[in-house]
C-alpha cells in the first residue's frame, strides 16, 4: 500500500471515529456525514487536526495494518491536514 493509499484510509477511519463517538448505528453516522448539517469535512479536518495535536491517533497500528512507516504515515497525514488550514 501506498502512503497516499495509508493518508485516506486513516483519515476515514478516524472521520467515521468521530461520528460514531456521538452515535451508535452505521446508519445513523451515514446519514449524519451525507447531510448538510452533518458535521462537514472542515469539521472534520479540524477534530482530526486536534487529535494530532493532542496525538490521539494512533499511527503505530496504522502503519502495521498498512505495512507503511508510522513515521511516514504520520508525517503525511500532517501535511495533508495542514494543507487545509
Amino acid at each position: 500500500m501506498t502512503i497516499q493509499q495509508a493518508v485516506r484510509r486513516v483519515l476515514w477511519a478516524e472521520a467515521v471515529a468521530l461520528l460514531l463517538a456521538e452515535q451508535d448505528e452505521f446508519e445513523d453516522v451515514m446519514k449524519e456525514a451525507l447531510s448538510p448539517e452533518g458535521l462537514g469535512r472542515q469539521a472534520v479536518i479540524e477534530e482530526i487536526e486536534a487529535a494530532l495535536d493532542e496525538e490521539d491517533i494512533d499511527f503505530d497500528t496504522y502503519a502495521e495494518a498498512y505495512e507503511v512507516d508510522a513515521d511516514e504515515l504520520e508525517k503525511a497525514v500532517r501535511e495533508w491536514v495542514a494543507s487545509f488550514s
